[in-house]
């Protein structure tokens, strides 16, 4: 019981992150609301670990989480049901912009952590959260890939 009332937000962020994995799993835009909710609970979660740039990362989850949720809302040919046929291949022409982006989001947020915060994992901290940032635009996209 004490395991609970100490890590409440973190129990709630991860049975609310299953309804979440549910809904990605289906390609259902109620995947956008669930992780937003997520993603409140889980930068509080991170903040208090001293996980700043998943702290970050969480609070980029939101607002690209608002921007998903328009975007599948109003892309072309969008059922109401959002089905797993609506997602397609990235474009090749985007693989090499995606490894760049990742690779300068990675080193600006080593910069980052480094010099302004107490982190003891910034270079996993930053890759993960690199890898993170460009999987939901790509997630927005309906690209295959990040599935």
């Amino acid at each position: 019981m004490e395991y609970i009332g100490k890590h409440w937000i973190e129990i709630i962020g991860a049975v609310v992150g299953l309804l979440y994995l549910y809904y990605e799993y289906r390609a259902d835009i109620l995947m956008w609301a669930t992780g937003i909710v997520m993603s409140l609970f889980y930068t509080v979660v991170y903040v208090q670990a001293t996980f700043y740039a998943f702290a970050c990362i969480n609070i980029y989850y939101i607002i690209v989480g608002v921007y998903g949720w328009f975007q599948w809302k109003t892309s072309k040919g969008n059922k109401p049901e959002n089905t797993a046929s609506d997602l397609i291949h990235t474009p090749r022409k985007f693989y090499l912009p995606i490894i760049v982006a990742i690779g300068v989001v990675f080193v600006l947020l080593v910069f980052l952590l480094g010099k302004f915060t107490d982190s003891q994992v910034v270079y996993a901290d930053s890759f993960v959260t690199a890898l993170s940032i460009v999987a939901m635009v790509m997630l927005a996209k309906k690209y295959v890939e990040q599935w």
